[in-house]
């Protein structure tokens, strides 16, 4: 009998959606640990260039959420599987089946596949907060054992991780493979190879000055790299499988987040919104912006999450608001996607490990 090489005794880890934003940190750090074999799926192979540059050794595969299609290959000879992958709009469509439908049959197909394989010890996937608050109740705090009801949902992404996490949960039900639920909020800090998507929409806005104020809107906040080091713990750790887990730093009203933003960049040139933005222009503008009137049931909502699981279970601390608003902003900034004024001084370091500094 040939002897196994030594790459083969090491674990394989495969990664859906690798060129999203929280996923290109989850890939670093699994690759930082240097415990790993990494494999990530992506829907075209055509455009990974920078993936490709930023983590040569990551083995890129083709999958959609859409398809049968190479899961199985995907999947093959992995222990651990990542579930990262999901669509999340920066606009509300007009067909909430186009969000919905990929990420339950999505994650139905993962599974299936992972069954299928034989060889997934265990499963992680990402959720989100509003798969435990839906809209919120103000002045409540929200635990693991919270979910929403998914027909008052009227956000078509909130609606989407709600179902895709309920299905991922009724699949395993009595099965062989464990799977652990990363719940986060919303995420900040630097980009590495995505493009800002719908997660650093506030940010981005607050920072070019394309928005006339700023909406009552309290936002429970997390650092991406704080958020992909919990995926990384809850790979191995025994306390894990079979439960969901919140990841939660700071929270702050969106005014705060801005007058953030305008204490560090003012000075640089950029013109940064800090007013409000009374509910009733809100309410009138939602009248022609669907995006807008999902927001509505939000405003003036201050909602807490508990975060005593994600301490005590995967031993996560999370980096100071500041930080990771400040971050993303220099991030945006020097990748391109947001324009640098004459003032603009380029940051030094941004700190893109999964330490804390």
């Amino acid at each position: 009998m040939a002897a196994c090489s030594d790459s083969e005794t090491i674990p394989l880890v495969l990664v859906t959606g690798a060129s999203g934003y929280l996923a290109n940190h989850i890939v670093q750090q699994l690759l930082e640990e240097k415990s790993y074999r990494l494999r990530g799926t992506v829907r075209n192979v055509s455009s990974t260039l920078s993936l490709r540059e930023q983590f040569p050794s990551l083995h890129i595969v083709e999958a959609d959420l859409n398809d049968d299609k190479g899961w199985q290959e995907a999947i093959e000879g992995c222990t651990y599987v990542i579930h990262v992958a999901s669509p999340l709009p920066i606009h509300v469509p007009r067909d909430e089946t186009e969000v919905i439908r990929p990420a339950v049959d999505g994650t139905r197909r993962v599974l299936q596949a992972c069954m299928d394989v034989g060889s997934v010890r265990r499963v992680v996937v990402t959720s989100s907060m509003t798969a435990v608050s839906g809209m919120g109740e103000h002045g409540r705090t929200y635990t693991e054992n919270d979910w929403p009801d998914a027909d008052t949902l009227k956000d078509p992404y909130s609606k989407s991780k709600t179902l895709a996490e309920r299905a991922a949960w009724e699949f395993v039900d009595g099965k062989s493979v464990e799977l652990v639920s990363i719940v986060p909020g919303l995420l900040l800090g630097p980009l590495l190879t995505a493009k800002p998507g719908a997660s650093l929409e506030v940010v981005k806005r607050i920072l070019e000055n394309s928005i006339p104020g700023c909406p009552h809107i309290y936002l429970n906040t997390v650092d991406v790299r704080d958020a992909a080091r919990a995926h990384v713990v809850a790979l191995v750790s025994e306390r894990a499988p079979g439960n969901r887990y919140i990841i939660c730093g700071e929270s702050l009203w969106m005014k705060e987040v801005a007058q953030i933003v305008y204490d560090e960049f003012s000075s640089q040139g950029y013109r940064v919104p800090t007013r409000g933005m009374p509910k009733f222009f809100i309410w009138l503008a939602s009248l022609f912006s669907s995006q807008l009137d999902a927001v509505l049931p939000r405003i003036g909502n201050e909602i807490q999450f508990s975060t005593q699981k994600m301490k005590e279970d995967l031993e996560i601390s999370t980096r100071p608001v500041r930080e990771s608003i400040i971050d993303s902003c220099y991030s945006l900034i020097s990748k391109g996607f947001v324009e640098k004024k004459q003032g603009y001084r380029p940051r030094q370091h941004i700190a893109s490990s999964s330490q804390l500094d």
